[in-house]
């Protein structure tokens, strides 16, 4: 009976040396996102953070990998920046929201960085101003 408990037992004998696949990630950060754009947006996207920031005392900015959150407790905006364009994904549900082709989409069930389910496309300031009212009621509703 005690012979089992002072036996040797032998486990497998894993290889470490194996050389691993290190997959390296094709996304820019966020910072060379916005290095890489347009004049036209880098300015738009200061514009949109100005607003956002200003919505309240209690809205800070994270900045992220791939994009920056901007949070009360949870975040509301998330802005990812594109070559052609401003990506914002706000903490919203799609189904209040009448969708506009080709300006806002539902990303509820679309695997994205960010966090949010609605987004918004911002091109040139007209859309900055159509997007205010979403970015308004994203902060009220968090």
């Amino acid at each position: 009976m005690f012979d089992l408990i002072n036996s040797n037992v032998a486990t497998a004998f894993k290889d470490t040396n194996t050389e691993k696949v290190v997959k390296q990630s094709t996304d820019k950060t966020f910072d060379e996102q916005l290095e890489t754009t347009s004049s036209k947006l880098i300015e738009l996207y200061y514009s949109i953070r100005d607003y956002i920031l200003a919505l309240g005392d209690d809205v800070t900015e994270n900045k992220l990998k791939l994009y920056s959150a901007f949070k009360k407790i949870k975040n509301i905006v998330c802005v990812e920046v594109r070559t052609k364009s401003i990506m914002l994904y706000l903490r919203l549900s799609p189904e209040d929201i009448v969708l506009e082709n080709g300006f806002t989409r539902d990303v509820s069930k679309v695997e994205h960085w960010a966090t949010g389910d609605l987004e918004v496309t911002i091109k040139n300031a007209k859309d900055f101003e159509k997007a205010k009212e979403y970015i308004d009621k994203a902060y009220e509703m968090n």
